[in-house]
């Protein structure tokens, strides 16, 4: 409830790094992209992984999706949404 909210990730509960994510977006950019590489700063997170437990046990939610999936329907909308 609103007193005691829990945190919910709607997730693959599979990591996935920058230089992935990078590598996919690059692929589905169709062209090149200068990719620029700097040393971590400070607070940054060098590894995630999110844990789908709770989102389908209290909300039913799931990941129908994996990342490179997701994505490419995420950008297919972007680029339908932008226009030619």
């Amino acid at each position: 409830g609103r007193d005691n909210p829990e945190i919910h990730n709607v997730c693959t509960g599979r990591q996935t790094s920058v230089n992935q994510l990078v590598q996919f977006m690059l692929q589905e950019a169709g062209y090149p992209v200068p990719v620029f590489h700097a040393a971590p700063r400070a607070g940054d997170i060098r590894h995630s992984l999110g844990d789908p437990t709770m989102a389908a046990r209290n909300l039913g939610l799931t990941a129908n999706h994996d990342m490179a999936a997701g994505l490419g329907e995420l950008l297919a909308g972007l680029a339908a949404d932008n226009g030619p």
